[in-house]
């Protein structure tokens, strides 16, 4: 018990000096792209304020979701899902053989109902045990080390909104940055003149490029019905590994899917679409 509660107090000191050095990096280099030579200096200086008020409404924005996503629950199991009887009637799961029974025929499938070996949850279709966290989370996608939290059925959404945004403040303040650059001069080198846009041109690029790629990746997990362990372990997903990696169980198509990740609010049995597709299988 005392090394669970050690282990918890880690965790949040570690997620606290990441809240921290997120919220100072991100106040110094908007500071720093009001105090040179940029255009939305030159914006504030001749009274043109929409561009100035834009731009720090999107830091604020982002800052804002990073620490929504940080903070809000990714999807952690605390007790055993419960089944309705007729969900039990419907799908009967025989852990031994690898079944599932219906009114109409039994399907032979790998998958199987078992208890977390880490924290004796049973977990649900699609959930996943999180060492960093110490949790298993519905709907497992990863583990985010620069938010320090999971990402998972309860906040992957708002994780693609963060990352628009990001990608957003981050292309702008590299533009802004650029815009400042001004020549050396004879009492002092480039370096002295940019020095300060310079390191906002790195941490700009260092935010955009991850924040982009991350994107068009998540937004392709989304419009597909995947997650980013399922896609990067397919051959070890018990409940995959068995199908085409061409075929999702989870997929229902573009529309559905993008409603699906994007609007609903509730848990989703994934027994349910996975029983379904078992079943048009093997028609």
């Amino acid at each position: 018990m005392v090394l669970f509660s050690e282990f918890r107090f880690k965790c949040l000191s570690r997620k606290h000096v990441m809240h921290v050095f997120h919220t100072v990096l991100t106040f110094a280099v908007t500071l720093a792209l009001f105090i040179y030579n940029t255009d939305i200096q030159h914006a504030m200086e001749d009274g043109r304020l929409g561009a100035p008020i834009a731009f720090i409404f999107l830091v604020i924005v982002s800052l804002a979701l990073f620490f929504a996503v940080s903070l809000k629950d990714p999807g952690f199991v605390h007790v055993d899902e419960e089944y309705s009887l007729k969900e039990e009637e419907d799908l009967i799961w025989d852990g031994e053989s690898g079944t599932s029974t219906t009114s109409s025929r039994t399907v032979t499938h790998p998958l199987r109902r078992r208890r977390c070996g880490h924290c004796e949850i049973l977990q649900p279709l699609r959930a996943r045990h999180c060492m960093e966290c110490g949790h298993c989370v519905r709907r497992f996608d990863h583990h985010c080390p620069w938010l320090d939290t999971c990402v998972g059925e309860g906040n992957h959404a708002l994780f693609v909104v963060f990352l628009t945004f990001q990608l957003i403040t981050a292309t702008w303040a590299l533009a802004l940055a650029w815009s400042g650059f001004v020549p050396s001069s004879p009492s002092h080198s480039w370096l002295a003149c940019n020095g300060g846009l310079l390191i906002v041109m790195i941490i700009g690029v260092v935010a955009a490029l991850p924040s982009g790629l991350l994107l068009a990746f998540h937004l392709h997990l989304a419009a597909t019905g995947a997650t980013t362990w399922e896609a990067m372990s397919w051959n070890r997903v018990s409940y995959l590994r068995s199908h085409d990696s061409e075929h999702n169980p989870f997929d229902r198509g573009l529309l559905q899917n993008l409603h699906l990740f994007f609007c609903h609010r509730a848990w989703v049995t994934w027994e349910k679409p996975y029983r379904a597709f078992l079943e048009t299988e093997n028609v």
